[in-house]
């Protein structure tokens, strides 16, 4: 299992504080030994963002990461790839219309493509692809 991006949140008086996680900062589970390992992102590390989707490339061992929010009021639609043998960070050259920025959304990956639906936008629920 591996950890990217997403939110950390402290116990605060008023009831907690988040703050952003960067997409260096990666925790794998080793589900051999139960052990949970911090790795390090290298090469075109992508912006940080949380309530973004992922999926497992073809390959089996490349991660592919899409869209997301940076902060409440910005969402992204960027796309990029992780290789989990090298911990290497690539943003592949995207053709064709990028998809609205959005958060909460939900992806599958079917024949080789990573399909995004739904999700938010300005608080709005989006309803297309």
């Amino acid at each position: 299992m591996v950890i990217i991006g997403g939110l950390t949140a402290t116990e605060t008086v008023h009831p907690f504080t988040y703050t952003l996680r960067t997409l260096i900062d990666i925790q794998v589970f080793d589900t051999n030994t139960a052990t949970w390992i911090p790795t390090t992102g290298k090469g075109e590390i992508p912006t940080g963002r949380y309530l973004h989707a992922a999926v497992l490339g073809t390959d089996g061992i490349s991660i592919i990461v899409c869209c997301g929010r940076h902060t409440v009021e910005t969402n992204l639609n960027d796309v990029a790839v992780l290789n989990t043998q090298s911990w290497i960070w690539t943003k592949p050259a995207v053709v064709g219309v990028l998809p609205t920025g959005r958060g909460s959304l939900s992806s599958v990956f079917k024949n080789g493509q990573m399909i995004i639906f739904f999700g938010m936008f300005e608080m709005r629920y989006l309803t297309h692809t």
